[in-house]
């Protein structure tokens, strides 16, 4: 998040901020796949596999259900990884009617899917560690605003950096 729009992307270095997010996002995936590892064993054989809105857990299954989440989260990361890594490398097209500005728009969606791929490593990691704190009987489920706020973060950066996208191109 720190580069300039007049460059490419790919030639540049990470700035201190994009090294920042990269390593939260690198300890929020070791705690995503590091908490089942650790504490797999301690979880009762029944754990909660789906919360109402109210955050209150309401249906369960079997302990295993917490690598679906692991493993769905890990997809997510790793999607997202490729993704932001084949754009880093891709080319401006050889075409007249590409935008003027096209290193500057590439370099927004570099930086919203770096956000996206922080935003979602972390909301897993913490899905993962409520589903087995609500399972060992230390908290309830989920806070009510869990849902609002997660809807509310993603729209928020989507307009944000539309926003950008928008300003560059003028």
């Amino acid at each position: 998040m720190g580069q300039s729009m007049t460059e490419s992307p790919a030639s540049l270095p990470m700035g201190r901020m994009d090294k920042l997010l990269e390593l939260i996002g690198i300890f929020a995936f070791v705690f995503l796949v590091g908490m089942p590892i650790l504490y797999y064993t301690d979880l009762p054989n029944s754990i909660p596999r789906h919360f109402g809105f109210d955050g209150a857990p309401d249906k369960f299954g079997s302990k295993s259900v917490i690598w679906w989440v692991v493993c769905i989260g890990v997809a997510m990361y790793a999607a997202l990884f490729v993704l932001e890594h084949s754009l880093r490398k891709r080319k401006k097209p050889g075409v007249n009617n590409v935008s003027s500005n096209f290193e500057g728009h590439r370099l927004i969606m570099i930086q919203w899917l770096q956000f996206i791929r922080l935003f979602v490593t972390c909301l897993f990691a913490y899905m993962v560690y409520i589903i087995m704190k609500t399972a060992m009987g230390h908290v309830p489920g989920f806070n009510a605003y869990f849902i609002p706020i997660v809807f509310g973060v993603v729209l928020g950066s989507t307009l944000y950096f539309g926003y950008l996208a928008i300003k560059v191109g003028k």
